[in-house]
């Protein structure tokens, strides 16, 4: 079966089209965003740009408009990629193999990601088209298929609105919105991203308070790190997480 369809809005109707990994995009319109009272804003951090890389950590923000003010729910999670993260990955979101390679793997958590992603009635993202087909893969790896929603893309809009730069950074600058880490994290740009719709909506501001910020909820502590890595041992980790999964340890 395909995508479920959105609301029977005509408004709404007239601006969806089907982009690639099988999902629904809802380009440049932000007059949709009144009709989504559940976004999910996300942003993913990898382990480098092609296909066969791996997601090292996802944050998911549910923002709920029905109330006068909008309640926000938050998950940060890390993940071993079961590989190590090309250079320039590593340069920008800055977590070293040693620490990830002693995180929990993506489908230890994927049942409660499903059921996050699931629970809101659009996927909010600044360059959609580069994370959902990134988390799609990652769900497929784990024999599992990624919830399927409307997608708004936040760099498509803001084109559309003729704002130049369209990064992330230079879009949230426009409404007085500034990166506060030097580090790429997930969650400051997913935070971010909520603060682009809530402007366009109307609705108030995003507070972009580093100590506000929620921590990895699933970061384990590892041991220091020896001045020779030692190899990957992914064999024996998959190992233990299917024994885990089977009930056996």
């Amino acid at each position: 079966m395909g995508p479920k369809p959105v609301p029977a809005e005509k408004e709404i109707d007239e601006v969806i089209n089907k982009s690639a990994e099988h999902r629904l995009l809802v380009n440049n319109n932000s007059k949709t965003l009144k009709f989504f009272k559940c976004p999910i804003f996300l942003d993913i951090e990898t382990t480098g740009l092609h296909s066969d890389d791996r997601v090292v950590s996802l944050s998911i923000v549910r923002c709920f408009l029905e109330d006068a003010k909008p309640r926000v729910d938050v998950m940060n999670l890390v993940f071993d990629p079961l590989k190590k993260s090309h250079p320039m990955a590593e340069s920008v979101h800055k977590l070293d193999d040693w620490m990830l390679r002693h995180q929990d793997v993506f489908g230890e958590h994927i049942s409660d990601i499903a059921e996050m992603l699931e629970s809101g009635d659009c996927f909010v993202a600044h360059n959609a088209n580069f994370d959902l087909p990134f988390l799609a893969r990652e769900f497929q790896r784990w024999g599992r298929s990624m919830p399927q929603k409307p997608v708004f893309c936040t760099m498509i809009e803001a084109r559309h609105q003729g704002w130049r730069p369209a990064n992330l950074s230079a879009c949230a600058e426009r409404i007085g919105v500034r990166r506060q880490s030097s580090q790429h994290l997930a969650i400051e740009d997913a935070l971010m991203c909520m603060a682009l719709w809530w402007h366009w909506l109307g609705i108030g501001s995003v507070q972009s308070d580093p100590k506000s910020w929620p921590k990895f909820s699933n970061l384990r502590e590892c041991p220091p790190r020896p001045n020779t890595l030692p190899r990957r041992d992914n064999k024996k980790k998959m190992t233990i997480f299917y024994k885990q999964q089977l009930g056996e340890e």
